[in-house]
């Protein structure tokens, strides 16, 4: 086997201390070095295949809501009419934060509906009556508007 000719580095791109990765001729890596060994869980195990089925259920859910014909719907060419791969990447990304941020209006409004559900009893003047005394100070009525 014939030695091949290989292209030469220049001499301003030359580390001034070169690794030993540099010099070598060959090299090995050792069985734990495996990207598949550094996984959370053991790959074809049982926990391994709990995991990604719910990541990946969850996946195709989203993708799913996505393309759907709700506010994004980026299935549809109908949604991005525009002329030329980077602007059509860009309406898609516009469409992908607006979905990103219903979610999370919505995820913040649902914690906000829990927790005033907690907060009060059945009969929220009753609870702020109970807070008021509670506190030591004479609670006030709530006007009420005319039906």
């Amino acid at each position: 086997m014939t030695d091949k000719i290989r292209p030469a580095v220049d001499v301003e791109d030359l580390p001034d201390f070169a690794d030993k990765i540099c010099s070598q001729h060959s090299v090995s890596f050792d069985i734990t070095n495996n990207r598949r060994n550094a996984e959370a869980f053991e790959y074809g195990t049982k926990e391994w295949d709990e995991f990604h089925d719910h990541a990946r259920n969850s996946i195709e859910s989203l993708n799913d809501q996505i393309k759907s014909n709700g506010p994004e719907d980026i299935e549809s060419a109908r949604r991005r009419r525009v002329r030329g791969f980077g602007a059509a990447q860009i309406i898609v990304a516009i469409l992908l934060t607006n979905f990103n941020l219903r979610k999370i209006a919505a995820f913040i409004s649902d914690k906000i509906r829990d927790n005033a559900k907690n907060t009060f009893t059945e009969n929220p003047s009753s609870a702020r009556f109970a807070a008021a005394t509670a506190n030591g100070t004479t609670p006030t009525p709530t006007p009420t508007r005319p039906a």
